[in-house]
């Protein structure tokens, strides 16, 4: 594990869901756990991480039950490293390079890396652009069909019906 974090802003709607794990997590496990996804078994005081194969496994659960597909029906099968090809997309949203490697927690090599820093501006343009995206996509998401079985984007979709 490194010890500098990755820069990466996120929706309201992200920041809520998370949230509500912490505040599941806290209520599981009173004294704490430094864990936001703790192992559900054989482990009593929260201090173990769900393992790799926990968290596809449910990532595969979860696939199966919301039957994503492509637009030719065929089920969409996604890795948990995918997640992190899209965050790596932000040049399509005009997003500086030095920006998007501290926000993917790269090191930046040389004079350049040593000499820029990410200012507040650089901040607010990016957590703007991410914003008009997850919007982006939820207004096509609606389009394609204005609810889902799934509570949390069911919740979201509202505002785009």
């Amino acid at each position: 594990m490194r010890d500098r974090p990755a820069f990466f802003p996120i929706s309201e709607a992200l920041a809520a869901a998370i949230a509500g794990q912490q505040r599941r997590v806290r209520e599981r496990y009173p004294d704490g756990s430094p864990w936001l996804f703790p192992a559900p078994q054989a482990n009593l005081r929260g201090q173990k991480p769900t393992s790799g194969t926990r968290f596809r496994d449910e990532l595969a659960i979860w696939l199966d039950r919301v039957q994503l597909t492509d637009v030719h029906g065929t089920p969409v099968k996604i890795t948990c490293h995918q997640f992190r090809h899209t965050v790596g997309t932000s040049k399509e949203d005009g997003i500086s390079g030095i920006l998007q490697e501290r926000r993917l927690g790269h090191e930046v090599p040389g004079m350049r890396g040593l000499y820029t820093h990410i200012s507040d501006s650089m901040r607010r343009e990016l957590t703007g652009a991410l914003q008009t995206r997850w919007e982006d996509s939820l207004r096509a998401r609606a389009a394609i069909c204005p609810q889902s079985t799934v509570p949390l984007l069911d919740k979201l979709l509202v505002p785009y019906r």
